[in-house]
């Protein structure tokens, strides 16, 4: 593992994301948007999500401060 990917258990960076539609998502799965940044998401991750967040791990990174 990079020193830029230390905080991401290694679970996150191997697990495949689970593209999932907004009919089908889940509580227990992460709910990052897929696709363009400013088009209207109709797939989401699907990984398993992290804790209490929206996000599994690798999302939850990318998307949170960090030094």
């Amino acid at each position: 593992m990079t020193s830029k990917h230390k905080h991401i258990p290694e679970e996150a960076m191997s697990e495949p994301r689970n593209p999932t539609s907004m009919l089908n998502i889940t509580d227990s799965q992460c709910k990052y948007p897929l696709g363009e940044e400013k088009a209207r998401a109709e797939l989401f991750c699907g990984r398993k999500r992290y804790g209490k967040y929206s996000y599994c791990a690798y999302h939850l990174y990318l998307t949170t401060k960090h030094d």
